[in-house]
């Protein structure tokens, strides 16, 4: 089974006020992260059509400072698909609401796993634009490292887990 990149395609746009800022005046990371999750878990839905619950947060890059007053467009795509994983991939543009001057404030690559109590088979994403084939193209590669980097980890798991009693 194959989905077209496109039909996973997911965006909201938001205004930015006080509440949203941090001690510096620009939108708290944290939030940011916690609105490109809420979009990309609609464009996982869109490819999955089930139940799937964030499992990593697999690369951030933070580029333009968000500002009061300024208004944020996140758009997502499902870029590849494994037995039970998603990765998405997500985009910040920010607006400057006085001047209308756009900027690309942040990129996101996520992982979302299928609940273990469905029997879902996940599709084949196709890109077809020069734009969709260049986010989907690394999508093995990326999920690959990401493999590694969680066995590198897993001894300090390991420490974790037996440093607050809990030894097995």
């Amino acid at each position: 089974m194959q989905l077209r990149c496109q039909d996973t395609y997911a965006h909201t746009t938001k205004r930015i006020f006080p509440k949203d800022l941090n001690i510096y005046q620009t939108m708290f990371g944290g939030g940011l992260y916690s609105e490109i999750d809420l979009i990309s878990s609609i464009s996982v839905a869109y490819c999955c059509r089930t139940t799937a619950f964030t499992a990593s947060i697999d690369h951030m890059d933070f580029l333009h400072p968000i500002l009061n007053n300024h208004a944020i467009e996140i758009e997502s795509w499902v870029t590849g698909c494994n037995k039970r994983s998603m990765e998405t991939f997500a985009q910040v543009w920010g607006q400057d609401l006085v001047t209308g001057e756009k900027y690309l404030a942040a990129t996101c690559l996520m992982t979302y796993v299928v609940s273990l109590d469905e029997n879902v088979k996940l599709p084949e994403i196709v890109a077809h634009s020069a734009w969709e084939k260049t986010i989907c193209q690394g999508y093995k590669e990326r999920r690959e490292l990401s493999r590694t980097y969680r066995r590198h980890l897993a001894p300090i798991y390991k420490t974790l887990r037996g440093h607050y009693g809990n030894t097995d």
